[in-house]
């Protein structure tokens, strides 16, 4: 027999009002994970297997909001040991992209990033593998790769808008002290 998970909507919304309260996180923030588990344990549910359908699905969506706040919660961290870094020393330590990691540029860059693409970031800044990354947002080293794609070219654009500013100043200063032929 198939369920239709249209008919656990409500059981759904209480599930997930009774876990952001006890949690105290926004219920807008983890009602599209509850959405995506109920229309999965509808999909694998198995009558036959003993349980309820409304066991099996509280079961299934509670795994769910629980993983959904172990990667908030991990998110919120890596966040906050990059702020300290950037508070610490100006940049983020012990990485390639020191050079380019002025507090402003990290912060700069920071803002053109979605949660998940600063998500992804600030660990490789602290020395994740993709794979690694990939385990902690539940997705390939391949799917990894694909997010930070546009993130790559996003740093490159701030960078060399930086770079052509800085050139224009330098040439402006060599005009007024009278060093630049032409």
């Amino acid at each position: 027999m198939r369920v239709d998970p249209n008919n656990y909507l409500n059981d759904l919304d209480g599930i997930v009002k009774d876990f952001c309260m006890s949690y105290r996180v926004q219920y807008e923030d983890f009602i599209g994970e509850g959405w995506i588990a109920l229309y999965r344990a509808a999909k694998r549910y198995v009558e036959q297997e003993g349980a309820s359908f409304n066991t099996y699905m509280y079961q299934c969506v509670r795994g769910s909001l629980y993983r959904e706040l172990r990667r908030v919660n991990e998110h919120k961290k890596a966040t906050s040991e990059c702020k300290e870094d950037v508070a610490k020393y100006g940049c983020i330590q012990n990485t390639p992209f020191d050079i380019v990691c002025a507090k402003d540029k990290v912060e700069q860059i920071l803002k053109v990033l979605n949660t998940t693409q600063t998500f992804i970031v600030l660990n490789r800044y602290k020395g994740y593998s993709f794979p690694e990354i990939g385990s902690m947002l539940g997705c390939t080293r391949q799917r990894i790769d694909q997010l930070l794609k546009p993130v790559k070219s996003k740093i490159e654009r701030i960078i060399q808008r930086d770079l052509r500013k800085a050139n224009e100043d330098c040439t402006e200063v060599c005009r007024c002290s009278g060093t630049v032929s032409g």
